[in-house]
């Protein structure tokens, strides 16, 4: 009898063992659901927060696309020589604002692809078969300085064009500290519409500097 007593109580022990084993097993499973619920939520909230930051600088670039687009024209001289500049300037895709959540991969696809494709052309209008052009396809404009800078080997001179909103000729430094300004403006969607451009141009045989301005005709 007494045998028996001891098998049961042991018997009860085990069992209550067994139970206790589960029921730890079951809390560990549950936590690791949640944990794991928890990093997915984490990463989804991580991957929103950079798709918004993406789309945020996208639609600067958009907006300041969308600012130059069009064609402007000037005069340069260059050593009592007088040049017609013709510049135009087309975004490489359509551009469209979205108002709903987009993936990353979407935005990142713009950002790689949406630029603008550039044609500069130079001529001495006394001399025939003077012009010279050079087409830029895929420039990404530096959204900072409000600079659009020509320095690629389809062009064998140096361009610098600059936003600005003056038609008076500035020095090269206040031309840049105006154009950093108005490309904040310009980004920020405070701005929609630039009527001028300085230019500085730098001939392929010489180090100097000309400055040069521009007005849209289109």
């Amino acid at each position: 009898m007494k045998n028996v007593l001891m098998l049961l109580a042991f018997t009860s022990v085990f069992v209550s063992c067994g139970d206790n084993e589960k029921n730890y097993n079951d809390y560990l499973k549950k936590e690791n659901e949640i944990s794991s619920q928890e990093e997915i939520r984490s990463q989804r909230v991580e991957q929103e927060r950079k798709a918004s930051e993406l789309e945020v600088y996208l639609n600067k670039r958009k907006t300041f696309i969308e600012v130059v687009e069009g064609s402007f024209s000037g005069e340069l001289e260059v050593e009592s020589m007088n040049f017609a500049i013709n510049l135009e300037m087309i975004p490489s895709m359509p551009i469209e604002y979205h108002t709903r959540a987009r993936q990353i991969d979407e935005i990142t696809y713009e950002i790689e692809n949406l630029s603008l494709n550039i044609k500069v052309k130079m001529e001495n209008p006394l001399v025939p078969n003077s012009a010279s052009s050079c087409n830029i396809v895929g420039h990404k404009p530096d959204l900072k300085k409000g600079i659009i800078n020509i320095l690629t080997n389809e062009c064998k001179n140096v361009f610098k064009f600059l936003l600005t909103d003056v038609n008076s000729e500035l020095d090269v430094q206040a031309a840049e500290r105006v154009a950093s300004e108005l490309s904040a403006q310009v980004t920020s969607g405070a701005i929609n519409y630039i009527e001028y451009l300085d230019g500085v141009f730098e001939s392929s045989v010489s180090s100097k500097k000309y400055q040069f301005k521009l007005e849209r005709i289109k």
